[in-house]
């Protein structure tokens, strides 16, 4: 049986493509949770899948209880009891693509194909089969869904051939590879600036959450706290415009900067004003 600990809520990311439905969330059926939560209900653990990155380092991706996180988001909890597996981003989105089979709030159809097309394109090397036993759908769906998504040029073509036992059987008559095509090539394109890679715009935002937070000392020097505020608040606007698509760096820069923005209000609240 795999690991249950403890987590906090704040530190599971929460990424959109581990949502196996159509309609990420169900608000009344969250609302239901919610009751049966207030009434003393348990519920079972999420699943999250943990990714190292750096030495002591990891990413935690929610793969299954998306209702049940909003519930505890909701009600303000801090933490949330989780079934931990090892694996990839890749590995928690397989495993959510089979999720609420039977149990949970029932999948619709679009959910259903939703899961299968996802499987289809991650997985070329599944067959049919492996992914209809997955999503506990009928090889046949999964078949159909496969044939519609596969354009009419690129299906092989059927030929009959005699085996060698006699019968004649439908093979799979392989199309001739394209042409080759030379790429054209663009005189001088113009330079296009990159921007900071997320690990060094995560670092960026929190040497400056740290630099300002300095600023919290004895005698609470504001001029230097709001010079350095202003440059946090653009930097973690930056980060959390990132974390939009939940990439582990970004995720943490986010919540680090906002907590040094909560620390800002908090001093601001109780110390007095200086010069």
């Amino acid at each position: 049986m795999n690991d249950v600990q403890r987590f906090p809520l704040r530190d599971i990311i929460r990424d959109p493509k581990c949502q196996p439905r159509v309609k990420p969330l169900d608000n009344d059926h969250v609302e239901d949770l919610r009751t049966a939560k207030a009434n003393g209900a348990k519920f079972p653990p999420v699943v999250i899948y943990r990714e190292q990155f750096s030495l002591g380092k990891y990413n935690l991706y929610l793969s299954e209880g998306f209702h049940r996180f909003e519930v505890y988001d909701l009600d303000a909890e801090e933490y949330i009891e989780a079934e931990v597996r090892d694996g990839t981003l890749d590995d928690a989105i397989v495993n959510a693509m089979a999720s609420n089979c039977n149990h949970g709030l029932k999948r619709t159809s679009g959910d259903l194909k939703k899961a299968i097309v996802t499987l289809i394109e991650m997985k070329s090397d599944w067959s049919d089969r492996r992914i209809a036993d997955h999503v506990h759908a009928s090889h046949s769906y999964v078949s159909q869904i496969h044939r519609d998504l596969t354009p009419d040029d690129d299906r092989p073509e059927p030929k009959v051939k005699v085996c060698s036992d006699g019968v004649e059987r439908n093979v799979v008559k392989p199309k001739p590879s394209p042409a080759k095509v030379k790429p054209k090539v663009e005189p001088n394109p113009a330079p296009v600036k990159p921007s900071l890679p997320p690990v060094e715009r995560a670092t960026t935002v929190e040497a400056a959450a740290m630099k300002a937070e300095a600023t919290l000392g004895d005698g609470f020097d504001w001029p230097s706290w709001n010079k350095h505020f202003g440059g946090l608040v653009r930097l973690v606007g930056e980060a959390a415009k990132q974390a939009g698509i939940h990439n582990g760096d970004e995720h943490r820069a986010a919540m680090n900067a906002a907590d040094a923005i909560r620390k800002f209000c908090v001093a601001a609240l109780s110390k007095p004003r200086g010069n």
